[in-house]
C-alpha cells in the first residue's frame, strides 16, 4: 500500500491506537460558558420579575372582534387602530383634529419628561415640573370630551371618512329600493320600521363651482407648462420653426419627436460603425462602376460619330 500523503507530516504517531480525549461529564451535563458582550451600543434591561408580576396580576387580554392574521373578510378583522393625518390643503374633520391633539399632548409629555430627567438645576427641574402639570391637565381636558361615547361608532366613522359615509349611505339606500317591490310577507324588517318613499332611488350630487373652477385653473396652468417646456427645446425663432413647420403640418409633434429620436439613434456608436462600413462598400463600388465606365467611353464616342454619319448620308 502506498504512503498517505500525510505520511511525512510531524507530530503522528504510526502504529498505534486513536485516542480521542473527552469531559469526565456526559454531554447532556456539561456546562458550557457564554460570554456577554460589553458595549454602549447594548442595553440592558434590569427587570424585577416579582414586580411585573404584581404589575400584571389580574390583567387579561380582550379578544373580542379582535384578529392578527390580517385575513381578508367582510369585517374589520384588525387588533390595532390607525388615524390617517388629511393631506395639504385638505380640510380637518373634528375627529382628524381630536386624534391630531391626542398625538401631540403624548409626544409633548414624554418630551417634557425627558427635560425633566435630564435636568441638572432645581430650577429647570421644577419648570419641567409645571410644564408636565399644565400638559397632564390639558390631556385630562381632551379625554373628558369622550367623542367616541357621546357621538357613536357611525358619527365618528362618517367625520373621519365623510367620502365613504355617502358610499354608504347610498347603498343603503339602493337596498331600500331594491326592497320596495318585496311583498310585505317576504320583508324581514321589525314591525312598526318606517319605510322610506316606496319606488324611488333619491341620489344628491354636490356641485361646488369654486373646486370646479381651481380644477379648470390647475389644468391650464398645466398645459402652459407643458408648452412652456416645448418652447424651451423647439425654441420661438423662425428659423427654428421653419425646419419644423412641414413636419408639424403632416404629422404632429408627437410623430416629429419620434422620427427625430429615430435619427438621433443613428448616431450610436454601433449604428455609426455599421453605417461606416456600408459607405466604404458603396464607396468602393462606384469606383468600380467607374473603371468600367471609363474604359468604354472610346468605343461610346466611336458609335456617336458613326451615327451621325448615318443621319447625314
Amino acid at each position: 500500500m502506498a504512503d498517505s500523503k500525510y505520511a511525512d507530516l510531524p507530530g503522528i504517531a504510526y502504529n498505534q491506537v486513536d485516542v480521542y480525549e473527552t469531559t469526565d461529564l456526559p454531554e447532556s451535563d456539561q456546562f458550557s460558558t457564554y460570554s456577554e458582550d460589553e458595549s454602549e451600543a447594548i442595553e440592558k434591561l434590569h427587570i424585577n420579575a416579582t414586580e411585573a408580576f404584581g404589575k400584571f396580576k389580574g390583567k387579561h387580554v380582550v379578544t373580542t372582534g379582535v384578529d392578527f392574521s390580517d385575513r381578508i373578510s367582510i369585517r374589520n378583522r384588525t387588533g390595532f387602530g390607525v388615524w390617517e393625518l388629511p393631506g395639504d390643503g385638505e380640510k380637518e374633520t373634528p375627529m382628524h383634529k381630536y386624534q391630531r391633539l391626542q398625538c401631540e399632548i403624548k409626544e409633548l409629555y414624554d418630551e417634557v419628561s425627558q427635560i425633566k430627567e435630564k435636568a441638572q438645576q432645581k430650577e429647570e427641574e421644577r419648570n419641567a415640573a409645571d410644564i408636565l402639570s399644565h400638559v397632564e391637565e390639558a390631556g385630562k381636558q381632551l379625554n373628558s370630551l369622550k367623542l367616541y361615547d357621546c357621538l357613536g361608532a357611525d358619527l365618528v366613522t362618517t367625520l373621519m371618512d365623510p367620502q365613504g359615509g355617502r358610499l354608504k349611505q347610498l347603498e343603503t339606500q339602493i337596498e331600500q329600493f331594491k326592497s320596495a317591490g318585496i311583498p310585505d310577507k317576504e320583508r324581514t324588517g321589525a314591525p312598526g320600521e318606517a319605510d322610506g318613499a316606496k319606488g324611488v332611488l333619491k341620489y344628491e350630487m354636490m356641485y361646488l363651482p369654486e373646486k370646479a373652477r381651481m380644477q379648470e385653473v390647475a389644468r391650464v396652468s398645466n398645459l402652459e407648462q407643458r408648452l412652456a417646456k416645448l418652447e424651451s427645446v423647439i425654441g420661438t425663432s423662425d428659423d427654428k420653426l421653419s425646419k419644423f413647420t412641414q413636419n408639424f403640418k403632416s404629422q404632429g409633434i408627437a410623430e416629429s419627436v419620434q422620427k427625430l429620436a429615430a435619427k438621433s439613434s443613428l448616431l450610436d456608436s454601433s449604428q455609426i460603425e455599421a453605417m461606416e462600413n456600408r459607405i466604404s462598400v458603396l464607396a468602393h463600388r462606384m469606383d468600380a462602376v467607374a473603371q468600367k465606365k471609363s474604359a468604354i467611353s472610346p468605343e461610346a464616342d466611336r458609335d456617336q460619330k458613326i451615327s451621325e454619319m448615318y443621319e447625314i448620308m
